[in-house]
C-alpha cells in the first residue's frame, strides 16, 4: 500500500484537532484549506469528507445554525461523508450533561436531548452523512485512521 497523506483543514482548531506523523502507512499530514469538513486524504478530497465534533455542546450549537445545514448539503455530495463525534450517544441522550456548557446556563437552553437526537438522526437520513459516536478524542482519531485506510483501499 502506498503511504497516505491526511489533510487537516487550516481552520480546524489549532490545539484540539488530529495530527499524524510518518508511519508505515502515513507520510505525515498536510494543512490546507478544505471547502467542506475538517479532514480528508490527498487524492481523495473529492470523495472523502470528515467533520469532527468535540462535544454535544458544539454540535448543539451547530444544529441551530443555517451554516451547518449548508455544510451538510455540501457533505451529501461526497461518496464518503462522516461526522466523527468525540462523545458517546449517551451524551446526546443526557444533554446538556458533559456538553461543556456551563451548568449555570442550562436553564436557558432551548435544545432538549430529544431535539438533538432528532436533528442528528435526520441528518443521517436526509443527507446520507454517517455520524459516528466514538467516545473520546483518541477513539475518534483511531476511527478517522480506519476510514482513511478503508477509503484508500477502495472501501
Amino acid at each position: 500500500m502506498q503511504k497516505l497523506t491526511p489533510i487537516r483543514d487550516t481552520r480546524e482548531h489549532e490545539n484540539e484537532g488530529y495530527y499524524w506523523t510518518e508511519s508505515e502507512w502515513c507520510e505525515g499530514y498536510v494543512s490546507k484549506k478544505l471547502d467542506t469538513g475538517d479532514y480528508s486524504l490527498e487524492g481523495f478530497e473529492d470523495i472523502l469528507c470528515i467533520e469532527r465534533k468535540r462535544s454535544t455542546g458544539e454540535i448543539a450549537k451547530n444544529v441551530i445554525e443555517k451554516r451547518f445545514d449548508k455544510e451538510l448539503i455540501r457533505m451529501s455530495k461526497f461518496k464518503y461523508a462522516f461526522i466523527v463525534c468525540e462523545f458517546n450517544f449517551e451524551d446526546v441522550l443526557n444533554f446538556p450533561i458533559n456538553s461543556g456548557i456551563p451548568q449555570n446556563r442550562w436553564d436557558w437552553l432551548k435544545i432538549t436531548p430529544n431535539f438533538l437526537m432528532s436533528k442528528l438522526t435526520g441528518y443521517q437520513l436526509k443527507y446520507g452523512v454517517h455520524i459516528l459516536y466514538c467516545g473520546s478524542k483518541k477513539s475518534g482519531w483511531e476511527m478517522v485512521n480506519s476510514i482513511f485506510k478503508k477509503v484508500a483501499n477502495g472501501a
